[in-house]
């Protein structure tokens, strides 16, 4: 089973690690049964996170403390937070997270730490606490290389590139998009020198997002062709159907919103089908944008409606902001809407991206109300407000999100000047 894995494998694996399993007694607990079990478990994770795959890997736990080995413990343990990952259920994650870190002290290996600041960084990450997110990676990056048995393991995304990619996240949303591309560059340099062609397929899915919203169409475009074409190759539907939804993502930016609609329709549906929960919601606010960039502003009020929603159920993320400035968008389209409503929105969005420290999601949301204000003669507040914003950025001056605000700042400074 470990060759299938290791090749990434992934149906064959599943196939012959059940096969094995159907040839063992019922109530076997042998390291046999835990390896097939594991294995099994591990690569129908991959292929479909289901809830059949979180009860595969339960088993496996199950299995595991029976025996008392403290190493497939806490191998266990990581895949299930990342299947509550993949899930979108936030509110798991430190939890989670502390089953890690305790199970790993159990566990004679310096590469343990290692592994907990990977995760740590994750959960951080998607909670919104970007600035401590930015520590655990970098404390990652920062570990000398250990001989592990842990560091070869299969069954860890790779610590390293984890922590890589979480700091590119974290350097674009706490404002530093030029220092967020080369994250992202090394990250997927990283990934593919691990040999290792699902890992690499899961990192360029994880880092095209910062090439869409730093507006690096061409580059964005090759990594999303790669996975489309490669994910059949090896199973991994979700990340075929994630890449389905940037396609979509970036038709939208690129002009071509009915077209990328379209996409996007596609990828969410798979999406929830495959219990990806998560990323349905983050391509839903895609979703929503298109709608009404195509002049659908009911499916865009039902479905970013319908986003934050099932966001809010789920725990606090680092998600909301942006997903709240879209709805925020949406209520400004409507004609019959309260203006007062979408304006709460926006505040909303803008005071949580500052609990976040996310200046970039925090100048997307000051440019939606800057407009919003302007527009019912509030100039003066509205460029008060985007300047402040603005001026805290030392770099990325020729990123998308930075060209549109320069933009709107001067728009506003002429209409400040011709109204006085």
């Amino acid at each position: 089973m470990p060759f299938f894995f290791q090749l990434s494998l992934l149906p064959e694996c599943v196939a012959w690690s059940e096969r094995a399993l159907t040839q063992l007694a019922p109530s076997s607990a042998t390291p046999l049964a835990l390896q097939l079990q594991t294995f099994f478990a591990m690569a129908l994770m991959y292929i479909d996170n289901s809830p059949a795959a979180h009860a595969a890997l339960v088993q496996a736990l199950q299995l595991a403390r029976s025996l008392e080995d403290a190493v497939s413990q806490l191998l266990l343990l990581i895949a299930i937070y990342r299947y509550k990952l993949h899930r979108g259920e936030w509110r798991e994650l430190r939890d989670l997270t502390s089953r890690c870190e305790a199970a790993a002290g159990r566990v004679e290996d310096p590469f343990t730490t290692v592994i907990v600041h990977s995760m740590s960084a994750v959960t951080c990450h998607y909670l919104g606490e970007h600035v401590e997110a930015l520590r655990h990676a970098r404390v990652v990056r920062s570990s000398p290389a250990h001989s592990s048995q842990l560091n070869a393991n299969a069954f860890i995304y790779a610590p390293s590139v984890v922590a890589l990619h979480v700091q590119a996240r974290s350097l674009w949303m706490l404002g530093y998009p030029d220092q967020a591309v080369e994250a992202s560059r090394e990250t997927i340099k990283e990934a593919e020198d691990l040999n290792h062609r699902a890992t690499t397929i899961w990192a360029l899915v994880h880092n095209v997002l910062d090439y869409l919203y730093t507006g690096e169409w061409q580059t964005a475009e090759k990594w999303i062709r790669v996975i489309i074409a490669e994910a059949p190759t090896y199973a991994l539907t979700p990340c075929h159907s994630i890449a389905i939804g940037w396609q979509g993502v970036l038709a939208v930016r690129l002009g071509e919103p009915l077209r990328g609609t379209k996409l996007l329709q596609t990828a969410v549906a798979r999406l929830r089908a495959e219990g990806y929960e998560g990323y349905h919601r983050v391509l839903s606010g895609e979703l929503a944008e298109g709608f009404l960039k195509s002049g659908a502003t009911v499916l865009a009020h039902t479905t970013i409606c319908e986003a934050v929603e099932q966001e809010q159920a789920c725990g606090p993320s680092c998600h909301m902001p942006e997903l709240l400035r879209v709805k925020g968008e949406v209520l400004i389209s409507i004609a019959q809407s309260d203006r007062r409503e979408a304006e709460q929105c926006l505040l909303d969005s803008l005071r949580l991206a500052r609990d976040h420290r996310a200046l970039s999601f925090e100048l997307r949301t000051g440019m939606s109300l800057a407009r919003l204000w302007a527009a019912s003669g509030r100039c003066d507040n509205a460029l008060d407000l985007l300047t402040s914003i603005y001026s805290r950025f030392s770099e990325g001056f020729q990123t998308l999100d930075l060209v549109s605000a320069a933009r709107l700042l001067d728009e506003l400074r002429s209409r400040t000047i011709s109204n006085s």
